[in-house]
């Protein structure tokens, strides 16, 4: 059933996904003019919608981020309210919320909010739209060696290596989605193509308790063991 809900999105998608490759060649400049004005005019081609694009994204980006904080914190609570449940000044602790928030959201070690925006702006002002995937980067090592400020090697257990929500724009050709609803929000899919290397299939199969015989089947197949050249080029790629 899966296979052919995809293999029909597939195919109603691909006039659209030509669309949207004539749109990004138009941006990007690979379509060349088939006329010229005059007989040994210069081939030098100039993409005009590159120029329209990119001053929309500029205003779209100074529009959004002109201000220094991108969120603000307000409490339907009354102070006084606020006060006797909890102890402390409702203004204060919005304040310091407010300041929380605007952190995280900025911060390129943390959710990188301006630099996801600008990813999603590029895209939307060439294709008109962006799906975005916000997803948990977490890693965690169950014993690592550290050296301490003494120069004593210590073991530590359990030890967060990083913890943060992340976000990325996904291009729209690689999607593919219910065609038959005419809102998303009642979408039955949406989903787009990906790889992972065999050690993140083989912590899938450790979280998410796998059948070992199939998978340890599915890392020997060939599209999973890449020889050396292949596996240079899709690290590029990637």
């Amino acid at each position: 059933t899966l296979e052919s809900m995809r293999a029909r999105a597939d195919a109603e998608l691909r006039d659209y996904k030509k669309k949207i490759q004539l749109w990004r060649d138009l941006y990007s400049g690979n379509v060349k003019p088939k006329w010229k004005p005059w007989t040994d005019a210069s081939e030098v081609y100039f993409p005009l919608i590159r120029m329209v694009a990119d001053t929309a994204k500029a205003r779209m980006m100074q529009t959004r981020f002109q201000q220094r904080d991108v969120a603000t914190v307000e409490s339907p609570m009354q102070e006084s309210d606020f006060k006797r449940q909890t102890g402390l000044d409702l203004r204060d602790s919005l304040s310091a919320y407010a300041r929380f928030i605007n952190y995280m959201a900025l911060e390129p070690t943390e959710w990188d909010f301006k630099g996801l925006m600008d990813d999603k702006f590029g895209e939307q002002t060439v294709v008109g739209t962006a799906p975005v995937r916000t997803f948990h980067d977490f890693l965690r090592y169950e014993k690592k060696k550290v050296i301490g400020e003494d120069g004593e090697v210590a073991t530590l257990e359990n030890h967060v290596v990083k913890d943060r929500i992340r976000g990325c724009v996904v291009p729209v050709e690689q999607c593919f989605w219910d065609t038959t609803s005419d809102e998303a929000r009642y979408l039955r899919f949406f989903g787009y193509d990906f790889t992972v290397s065999p050690d993140e299939l083989r912590e899938l199969a450790r979280d998410q308790q796998w059948d070992t015989a199939r998978y340890e089947k599915i890392l020997q197949s060939p599209d999973t063991t890449l020889d050396e050249p292949t596996k240079q080029q899709r690290d590029r790629a990637h």
